[in-house]
């Protein structure tokens, strides 16, 4: 589970996703004008969904798996935004773009494939109004040409990022990044003990501690997924707690039903965390691909 998907400008879209950055479902109807659905992962990479009308890319990038996307984009009747010059065609010319967290900043890496060996083409990132060029790497003789660039956005919460690539060939793409609280963290498993909820002496509930440090105060959500020693995803789960500025504890839990159903033999790994707050739209604190290794729980 993630802590953030923002729907799309017009009609309606739904995203289920994890913690990871998968989509498991997203169902995007489009009524009239353009629209954007992204799904933020905690790896800080995006885009996973994109769909745009009129003469705006439309993309599908990371692991994802979507149901009736074929059907949204019928109904709005997009392409790809991407042009080339009259003779172009055989190239086969197309514009990737990818965004991951750096440093404080995002660094944009756009690939061009099927480019023309020695022209000119100029890559720009634009993050309201902002615009940033990206510099090619390499001698730009390879018909897969890279650009890439560091863009200054905003912290906590999804900030889409316009990508315009002019030259012989030409595209409009849009990627997007979600940056940490500068000094807010995920640290380490404390502890974890199975524990009775009900009062009825039978335990009923694994729960994990997880030390962490936050700026701003209050109401956190914890989201996290548990991997086994081959690194597959076991199981999802989530805490919340109140915290004051500084260092804090949140629990997750899980049931132990679902831990029987799960067939847990061995040490698990807490992954691809998550940390946000608000009370309305969640805003991103901090996140980690790994808070440590927890043995399987007795009870």
């Amino acid at each position: 589970m993630d802590d953030r998907g923002s729907g799309p400008r017009t009609g309606t879209g739904v995203a289920e996703q994890w913690s990871d950055g998968r989509v498991d479902m997203a169902v995007i109807v489009c009524l009239a004008g353009s629209i954007r659905c992204f799904a933020s992962p905690s790896n800080g990479r995006t885009p996973v969904v994109e769909a745009c009308a009129g003469r705006r890319r439309f993309a599908v990038t990371g692991p994802v798996l979507v149901v009736a996307l074929a059907v949204a984009l019928g109904l709005v009747g997009c392409d790809r935004g991407i042009d080339s010059a009259q003779g172009a065609a055989a190239t086969g010319f197309r514009a990737d773009a990818t965004t991951v967290a750096e440093d404080g900043r995002a660094r944009v890496d756009v690939v061009l494939t099927g480019a023309r060996d020695g022209a000119d083409y100029e890559v720009v990132a634009v993050v309201e109004q902002r615009r940033t060029g990206l510099i090619e790497v390499g001698d730009g003789a390879a018909t897969e040409r890279r650009f890439t660039g560091l863009v200054e956005v905003s912290t906590g919460d999804l900030v889409p990022i316009d990508v315009f690539v002019t030259g012989p060939d030409r595209a409009t793409l849009t990627t997007g990044v979600v940056l940490d609280e500068p000094g807010a963290s995920i640290d380490r498993i404390v502890d974890d003990e199975v524990i009775d909820t009900m009062g009825d002496g039978e335990p009923d509930t694994w729960r994990i501690g997880i030390a962490v440090v936050v700026v701003e105060p209050g109401n956190y959500r914890l989201n996290v997924d548990l991997a086994d020693a081959d690194g597959a995803r076991v199981l999802s789960t989530t805490g919340i707690g109140a915290l004051r500025p500084g260092p804090g504890l949140i629990a997750v839990e899980v049931p132990v039903e679902v831990l029987e159903r799960s067939d847990v033999a061995g040490p698990l790994e807490v992954v691809n965390a998550t940390l946000s707050y608000g009370d309305g739209a969640p805003i991103r604190a901090a996140s980690t691909s790994s808070a440590g290794t927890v043995p399987a729980p007795r009870w």
